[in-house]
């Protein structure tokens, strides 16, 4: 060490971060449901060993979803 320099050995405690904007944007789950739309392919062979009392295996048609979003927090 030079002459005028100052020894620095004490830590200091900061205190643990804050965000300012920790209270108002804190990041909310999506509610969503989806729904599978199953169905019968009435195709030649399904028509021929198959029947209405007697349906052919369920297939998959289509999804639906539905999202929620939810409403943004007021500011006051």
């Amino acid at each position: 060490m030079e002459e005028g320099d100052a020894a620095f050995g004490a830590e200091v405690n900061l205190g643990s971060p804050v965000d300012l904007w920790d209270g108002k944007y804190r990041p909310r789950k999506l509610k969503y449901f989806n729904r599978v739309h199953p169905g019968y392919e009435w195709n030649e062979y399904n028509q021929t060993h198959y029947d209405h009392d007697n349906p052919p295996p369920k297939i998959m048609q289509g999804y639906k979803f539905n999202v929620f979003l939810p409403r943004p927090r007021r500011q006051s």
